[in-house]
């Protein structure tokens, strides 16, 4: 109880578990940690308004915090991971963070990023990322933390954490609503769509990839299923080859639903139900396509 000042400060120390609890009752605590080797650290209880606790150029392999409110300040500076192995970031559920920094620390090398509901948008960060790719947890929390990280990394300008918190905020979502997509289903095939489109957004190229081969099948199955003989001879591959001016129209959503009337024969092809309903299918396919490749050229304007 009381005031008190600790300073555990070796290169040779090695601790295998370091759990620090902090009481109403400690009152201008300092607790000082430098160039220590820590396997776990846990943080439990309430650290007060006056007390410190710094962290500096230690090796840790887990940092877990648990049923803990920091009205302090606590600091985590030049942390490095002793090994990346099973390494474990933890906030659980009854953690409120306060005053707490996170500088130069290898955030994006733990294996693993478990974070419950805890209120993340104050953490003050300096070369210090959370690997959306690594984050664990229910898909629900995840989504609001994405959202807060995204929101954070928007407010410095820094359009490449901004755009995978995003990606990481829609997947989330997504996974969310598995569970419940028919109560949703207009959400749940929209956030489907834009993943297997353009990766919610983020990625042109498999958005132009996409469109190219999905309106090749439905382009080749147009034609199965109406009158063209597929002949694999070299003057029929000559032919098929033909059908390329016809194939780059049908990529134009605003072509005339008659453009390949009697080009291949005497053939009328808008008159047949089954190529008007694979026109229909493939012009909204193609603009569904069109509206994600320009939507992801955009993501490092995104406002």
């Amino acid at each position: 109880k009381g005031e008190a000042k600790v300073n555990i400060s070796n290169k040779d120390t090695e601790i295998e578990e370091l759990k620090i609890s902090f009481f109403k009752e400690n009152e201008n605590s300092n607790i000082y940690i430098n160039e220590v080797k820590i396997k776990q650290i846990n943080l439990t209880g309430e650290h007060s308004g006056k007390n410190l606790l710094e962290i500096n150029k230690a090796k840790l392999h887990s940092i877990k915090l648990d049923d803990f409110e920091n009205k302090g300040k606590i600091a985590f500076d030049n942390v490095t991971l002793s090994e990346e192995k099973e390494s474990l970031f933890q906030f659980d559920n009854n953690v409120v963070l306060g005053d707490f920094e996170l500088n130069n620390v290898e955030l994006d090398k733990f294996q693993e990023v478990l974070i419950g509901k805890t209120d993340i948008s104050k953490i003050k960060l300096f070369n210090s990322r959370f690997p959306a790719k690594n984050m664990k947890g229910d898909a629900n929390v995840l989504y609001e933390n994405f959202n807060i990280l995204c929101d954070v990394a928007k407010s410095r300008n820094n359009k490449r954490d901004e755009v995978e918190y995003y990606r990481a905020s829609k997947e989330a979502l997504l996974n969310s609503l598995k569970g419940k997509k028919w109560k949703n289903i207009s959400l749940f095939i929209s956030l489907w769509a834009s993943k297997l489109y353009s990766n919610h957004g983020t990625s042109w190229l498999q958005a132009i990839l996409i469109i190219l081969i999905g309106i090749g099948f439905s382009f080749s199955w147009l034609l199965l299923c109406l009158n063209y003989d597929f002949d694999f001879s070299s003057t029929g591959w000559d032919n098929f080859c033909n059908l390329g001016i016809y194939y780059i129209q049908f990529l134009n959503p605003t072509h005339k639903l008659g453009f390949m009337d009697n080009k291949l024969s005497d053939f009328v092809y808008s008159e047949h139900l089954g190529f008007v309903a694979f026109d229909f299918l493939g012009r909204i396919f193609i603009g569904i396509g069109i509206y994600e490749t320009i939507r992801a050229f955009r993501q490092y304007a995104r406002k």
